[in-house]
């Protein structure tokens, strides 16, 4: 899955994506005393580059966050939410050579030596 929960006993009821890069998360828990404390981390996000992505520096951010017990809801201050990252190319030939080198090696080697 591309959203890994990281509290035990919170699950996720929905994930949409709402619009091209815009990602809805509904999380929940089903007991009181499992109601969010103090900051602490909810889900990690995976990803994977397209192929034929630009290389560029790019940022994910939390837009909204809202918290609710029974009737009550509060809004969380988001605005120091984000990540920033760079996508570059990778020249997957060096890569590609030390791997080969390494199995020659592993194949031409005498066990116990």
């Amino acid at each position: 899955s591309a959203i890994e929960v990281l509290q035990p006993k919170y699950a996720i009821a929905s994930a949409v994506q709402t619009t091209q890069g815009k990602l809805r998360v509904i999380m929940f828990t089903q007991d009181e005393q499992d109601a969010i404390q103090a900051a602490s981390p909810l889900f990690k996000l995976h990803a994977t580059v397209k192929e034929d992505a630009a290389p560029r520096e790019t940022i994910v951010t939390l837009e909204q966050f809202e918290a609710s017990l029974f009737d009550a809801a509060i809004e969380i201050d988001t605005s120091s939410a984000s990540y920033s990252f760079a996508v570059r190319l990778a020249d997957n030939g060096a890569l590609e050579t030390a791997i080969a080198n390494a199995r020659l090696l592993h194949s031409q080697a005498t066990e116990g030596t």
